[in-house]
């Protein structure tokens, strides 16, 4: 039995013709399984892969219920996910200008954050530390000094 998983074509309708024979038909959003074999050919022309775990990143597939949360809620999850980053300190979570990589902080919340979100957000934190408060002791959702 062959191993297979669920992948998508999130851009466009695609069609796949692999050297190991086996021909795929992608439609945009329309998740579908691909056998281990022809996995890497699917990557390469940008279908990517789907399971329960990445459903909340792609609200217009199917089963994708969860919606991602708005105003104040929203900036608490964003700020709280950003302190995370601030005290573990993992390689890639910043950018080379100390602001939240995009990618790796849309990982944490599940859900897509705009630059100018992520800006706004970073903001108060990043003003905070600068008059020398820690990461560690800042909690969330995080006011500018002269809000507190």
């Amino acid at each position: 039995m062959a191993i297979t998983r669920k992948m998508v074509s999130l851009g466009r309708d695609v069609r796949i013709a692999t050297t190991t024979g086996h021909v795929y038909r992608f439609k945009k959003g329309e998740p579908k399984n691909v056998v281990y074999a022809a996995q890497p050919f699917c990557e390469d022309k940008g279908v990517t892969f789907v399971d329960d775990t990445d459903l909340p990143n792609y609200p217009d597939l199917p089963g994708a219920a969860k919606a991602a949360p708005q105003g104040d809620e929203r900036l608490a999850t964003v700020q709280n996910a950003m302190l995370v980053m601030a005290r573990r300190q993992h390689p890639g979570d910043f950018t080379g200008g100390g602001i939240p990589d995009l990618k790796a902080l849309t990982r944490m919340v599940d859900f897509p954050i705009a630059a100018t979100e992520r800006n706004a957000a970073w903001a108060p934190i990043a003003q905070h530390m600068a008059l020398g408060t820690e990461a560690m002791e800042l909690k969330g959702p995080v006011r500018t000094p002269d809000e507190a």
